[in-house]
């Protein structure tokens, strides 16, 4: 595991138990396993999807994507809300000091993994998470499309390539006008 990624996850140095399962060809889990871990600290920013406990074991489940999961587990002490922003190196909770501390990453994408994770309403899969463990992936945050508003007076400048992706247009030539967009020409 990175010891930048150890570091903002336990605040401290810890030990990824199977991390020689999670690098071989054919894992046996897609679980994490992660000793030495007191304090736990999110990763990456997002939105808290779900809290909960089974068996006094608490679990949070954050969304770092539209399609993308992260989960932390075996946590005794959970800080946050359901639907709450949470940013990267935020407090989740406390780890018990008798079980390591559980890490999961999944997503909406199914692969070729067995292992189905329903949360609210959505379904996932798990993915081996040892890529984002070593830091050598890190979930983007998507920013959702929203509708707005153009108003027929605004200009648009455009290049040659964007005209030309823009297909066949009424051009009236003496302003240089396409539809609310001056042409550009040579950029």
């Amino acid at each position: 595991m990175n010891s930048a990624i150890s570091k903002l996850l336990a605040g401290q140095d810890c030990k990824l138990i199977n991390e020689k399962d999670l690098s071989s060809k054919n894992p046996t889990s897609f679980t994490a396993t992660i000793s030495g871990v007191n304090k736990v600290y999110n990763l990456f920013p997002g939105i808290v999807l779900f809290l909960g406990y089974f068996e006094k074991m608490g679990t949070v489940t954050i969304a770092v994507s539209n399609h993308e999961i992260i989960r932390y587990l075996n946590l005794k002490d959970i800080q946050g809300w359901n639907y709450v922003k949470v940013a990267k190196g935020d407090y989740i909770g406390q780890a018990y000091p008798n079980k390591p501390m559980q890490f999961e990453y999944c997503t909406q994408w199914k692969g070729d993994s067995p292992y189905p994770v329903r949360v609210n309403n959505k379904l996932y899969f798990k993915q081996n998470p040892i890529d984002i463990l070593n830091g050598l992936y890190v979930p983007k945050g998507e920013i959702d499309v929203q509708s707005g508003v153009v108003r027929p007076n605004d200009k648009v400048i455009f290049t040659e390539a964007q005209l030309l992706e823009w297909g066949p247009t009424s051009i009236d030539n003496s302003d240089k006008y396409i539809e609310g967009a001056v042409i550009v020409p040579g950029r």
